[in-house]
């Protein structure tokens, strides 16, 4: 895993930088990407809070 702050390559079980000391991003099985969760969808509105 390299450091995003100083391009240091760390193991990918590493928290923080060796060489700068930076907090490195969490591991994930997604192989480094996330996602953020979907926002619930709206539900119906009446007409009274609408207005």
């Amino acid at each position: 895993m390299l450091c995003t702050v100083c391009g240091r390559s760390n193991d990918d079980t590493s928290r923080f930088c060796r060489q700068c000391g930076s907090t490195l991003p969490a591991s994930s099985s997604t192989g480094g990407q996330t996602s953020l969760p979907k926002p619930p969808e709206p539900g119906p509105i009446r007409l009274a809070e609408r207005l």
